[in-house]
């Protein structure tokens, strides 16, 4: 898959082996390694480009580079609707636990409860927000 993405750089079929190949690297815990496919991935745009940029933010929270994570996450839930933006505002929030910054994690928790009162995860948010208020 590398030799793929690296041949057809640039192209919708090389960022295709790309978002493959960070993915599996993902999954085999090589995290650098796909933090820099989901990266080339990311610069072509659209729902590549997208998927690219969610695989990375989860690859830099895996890496323990919070912050960066954090950065990547709110954007995946600006760009995003419906469950997408739900769920990334659930992983901001985790990743702003992880990073030591319970009021930004609570100030998410509370907006997805404004943004989304009717969500079936509301609950779980809400019990997240709890559980860091009580901190």
């Amino acid at each position: 898959l590398t030799a793929v993405a690296t041949e057809h750089a640039g192209t919708p079929q090389g960022g295709i082996a790309s978002m493959e190949a960070a993915s599996a690297l993902y999954r085999a815990g090589r995290y650098e390694e796909a933090l820099g496919h989901f990266e080339t991935a990311q610069t072509l745009g659209g729902l590549v480009g997208s998927m690219a940029l969610n695989g990375k933010a989860y690859t830099l929270e895996s890496l323990k580079r919070f912050d960066e994570a954090a950065v990547a996450f709110q954007a995946v839930r600006t760009a995003a609707n419906g469950g997408a933006k739900e769920q990334a505002s659930i992983d901001l929030g985790r990743v702003y636990e992880a990073a030591g910054q319970p009021d930004k994690a609570r100030a998410v928790y509370e907006e997805f409860e404004a943004d989304f009162p009717e969500s079936s995860l509301l609950a779980d948010v809400q019990a997240r927000a709890a559980a860091v208020a009580s901190r």
